[in-house]
């Protein structure tokens, strides 16, 4: 089983999703519920609020505000970054950048980010850590 952590609570994430079934909105948390192999294990939020509403609607394990803390408690194989593109950049680094826990994989939301200079970041943040960075519904 993949232990996995979102990053951000909202649309994209699962935060509209029927409680308790699997949906047919196509958002990180029913993609991860509608397959066996992962167990939604945390959720991360600037609004620690929000977090917890979206852990009590998919019934997560935890919720806070601090990914660094959410990551070295879990160490999730995989984090689903949702947040607004113009956070995707730091996040990533924020993740990366934990000694302590890093993940097998990263799945980022679509646009991977705002410009090609952060997107050089990312890809050196990717192989320098050898944690590869997966882009959701690239075209």
């Amino acid at each position: 089983m993949y232990k996995v952590v979102i990053v951000g609570c909202g649309r994209i994430a699962g935060r509209y999703d029927k409680p308790h079934k699997i949906s047919r909105i196509y958002s990180h948390a029913s993609g991860y519920a509608n397959d066996g192999r992962f167990e939604l294990s945390g959720c991360v939020d600037k609004e620690e609020k929000v977090a917890a509403c979206f852990a009590k609607l998919h019934t997560v394990q935890q919720s806070g505000s601090n990914i660094v803390s959410m990551l070295d408690s879990i160490k999730p194989n995989v984090v689903s970054v949702a947040t607004p593109v113009d956070t995707h950049l730091a996040v990533v680094q924020e993740v990366l950048n934990n000694k302590k826990s890093k993940p097998d994989i990263i799945f980022l939301e679509k646009p991977v980010c705002g410009n090609r200079n952060e997107l050089d970041e990312l890809i050196r943040l990717s192989k320098e850590n050898s944690v590869p960075i997966i882009v959701n519904h690239s075209r």
